[in-house]
């Protein structure tokens, strides 16, 4: 992910206003299993709430990524060539909210190695 560091970098510098001035938490890495791939546990008091996301695709296999919220699909992003995906930022004082006893994982549809970055904060 050749942008990584500038995206990161920039979300980081924009954290009193995505966050209301609450500490922003990352989640970095890279999964390549077919099917479901949590990235977040499901927290039992607070809700985790997304302000910024970069999924890449780190294969040369065609791959279909679904974010998704526990059992529930919330969008599908298909990976055509390496390096493609997508990034999210969140206008200014909006989140995607997970919700509480709910988890991340990023679905795909075949085991090839997608990247992927979550900025994030809890809240109660």
């Amino acid at each position: 992910m050749s942008n990584n560091l500038d995206l990161l970098s920039m979300v980081q510098g924009l954290n009193a206003s995505l966050t209301m001035g609450k500490p922003l938490s990352f989640s970095t890495g890279v999964v390549s299993a077919s099917g479901d791939n949590t990235i977040l546990g499901a927290p039992v008091s607070f809700q985790n709430k997304i302000v910024f996301f970069q999924i890449q695709n780190e294969s040369s296999v065609p791959t279909t990524v679904i974010i998704k919220f526990g059992a529930t699909a919330k969008y599908r992003i298909l990976c055509q060539n390496p390096g493609e995906g997508i990034v999210f930022i969140a206008p200014t004082g909006r989140t995607w909210d997970i919700g509480t006893v709910t988890l991340l994982a990023l679905n795909l549809s075949g085991a090839n190695p997608v990247g992927y970055n979550f900025a994030y904060f809890n809240e109660a």
